[in-house]
């Protein structure tokens, strides 16, 4: 009785670490199945998921509660064009960085999670990048600045 009384609370105690180790907060940024990699901004370095197919740019971050601090999405495309974003279905605001062959060409700040505008400069990109609000600021970040993957 007593053995089994052992193996059931070494069992609970195993699910118990199990369920703890894989808890998500859905206020933290979740990956899931999607690829992933690093980029340097100003020294920092973010951790982003990419976005590189028609359906993945679609949903962006839509429907996400927010993201971990230094977390973003970086959006991918063939080739240079201008590239229009909008805050459809977001919860959390966003700095958006257009770049072009890894430079930064353009930067919307601190948009609103609830702003109906769509966003379209003047400039082509081959990539667009979106960070937590607040961050082009908080770190420096500058139309010229270098954007490197890792």
């Amino acid at each position: 009785m007593k053995g089994k009384i052992v193996k059931i609370t070494a069992g609970l105690l195993v699910l118990a670490g199990i369920v703890l180790a894989t808890w998500k907060d859905p206020k933290i940024f979740d990956f899931g199945d999607q690829h992933r990699q690093t980029v340097v901004l100003s020294g920092r370095e973010f951790e982003v998921e990419i976005a590189d197919t028609h359906e993945k740019s679609l949903l962006g971050l839509g429907g996400r509660e927010g993201m971990c601090e230094y977390c973003g999405m970086l959006f991918t495309f063939p080739e240079k064009a201008r590239h229009a974003f909008w805050m459809k279905g977001m919860r959390f605001d966003l700095d958006i960085i257009w770049v072009a062959d890894g430079k930064a060409v353009w930067i919307e700040k601190k948009i609103p999670f609830d702003s109906g505008e769509t966003f379209d400069p003047d400039v082509v990109s081959d990539q667009v990048l979106e960070l937590n609000a607040g961050l082009a600021d908080g770190i420096g970040i500058a139309v010229g600045d270098r954007i490197d993957s890792r």
